[in-house]
């Protein structure tokens, strides 16, 4: 449905000032609505905008015609982002475990030699189809 309005009223300096005012502000809150009496049209600026501008002077008479153009835009959900940029490093918790519930522990081997390193390895395991096995490498510098 089509919405128009168009003013043209002579203003002091003073009143188109505050006018100009009210625009600007309006227009960085991203909402303009025009009103007169009972009518009124609401626009939403936003994206890409067409700025128009157009000075005269002729015979003693100044003009200045302004005109802005966008498409309405529908306004996109905000993207959730799964990822986190810091120059902190994350505090990770590590489980604790009740006494005597430690999981199993073994000592660690090189994967291309098969010796052991001196460093201890706790292996847990998941549910019982064993689809989920964490490991916890702690290394003794001693």
């Amino acid at each position: 449905m089509k919405k128009e309005m168009k003013i043209k009223k002579e203003m002091t300096v003073e009143t188109v000032n505050e006018v100009l005012q009210d625009l600007v502000s309006s227009f960085k809150k991203g909402t303009v609505c025009i009103q007169e009496g009972e009518r009124f049209v609401t626009l939403k600026p936003g994206g890409s905008i067409e700025f128009e501008m157009e000075a005269a002077e002729k015979k003693g008479k100044q003009k200045l015609d302004i005109s802005l153009t966008w498409r309405e835009t529908v306004p996109e959900e905000k993207e959730e982002r799964t990822f986190r940029i810091s120059c902190e490093e994350p505090k990770i918790e590590t489980p604790d475990y009740a006494p005597g519930t430690e999981p199993e522990t073994t000592e660690a081997h090189d994967a291309e030699t098969g010796e052991g390193d001196g460093s201890e390895v706790n292996k847990e395991n998941g549910d019982a189809e064993g689809e989920k096995q964490t490991y916890y490498v702690n290394q003794d510098n001693n």
